[in-house]
């Protein structure tokens, strides 16, 4: 099963793309001069939890970057849990 984040990188085509956008996002909704790159995005995938995370800030912005496609409650998981598959997973290899 795909993270929330793989998902979103792979509807606008890459993490390099993803980066790109959100830093447009960012400079259109006041936030001028925070400049996100694909070093940003592979850090997010690879977090040393071992599950994609993707700091708060950011969320918002993915989730109108995939037109919903990815929700900011798809990329909250440190709030909301890993869903109901991925608890499955967890609790049976438990």
């Amino acid at each position: 099963m795909k993270s929330a984040l793989q998902n979103a990188i792979d509807i606008v085509n890459g993490q390099s793309e993803l980066a790109r956008r959100i830093t447009d996002w960012l400079e259109r909704n006041g936030k001028p001069g925070m400049v996100i790159k694909q070093q940003h995005v592979w850090k997010w995938l690879r977090h040393s939890s071992g599950i994609p995370t993707v700091p708060p800030g950011y969320r918002l912005a993915i989730s109108e970057i995939t037109g919903g496609r990815v929700t900011v409650t798809d990329l909250s998981h440190d709030i909301y849990g890993l869903g109901v598959e991925k608890h499955k997973k967890c609790v049976c290899q438990s």
